[in-house]
């Protein structure tokens, strides 16, 4: 995942995450900025999967999208 940082591991299934949600461009640039800073803030460089998740039902749900 090019959005995040080098230093912030990802997990491995997020390709799999990911193509179960449908976001906007700037809907996944969001997603990826807030998991980045999030793993920053919590001491952490890896965004772990429930992460991954929580952050893109968050941001369906500032686009309006039912969840």
């Amino acid at each position: 995942m090019r959005a995040l940082p080098p230093q912030i591991a990802v997990a491995d299934d997020w390709r799999e995450i990911a193509g179960r949600f449908e976001l906007t461009g700037a809907g996944i640039v969001n997603v990826a900025h807030f998991c980045a800073i999030e793993a920053l803030a919590n001491g952490t460089q890896a965004v772990e999967r429930a992460f991954l998740q929580s952050a893109i039902v968050r941001e369906l749900v500032k686009e309006g999208e039912i969840v």
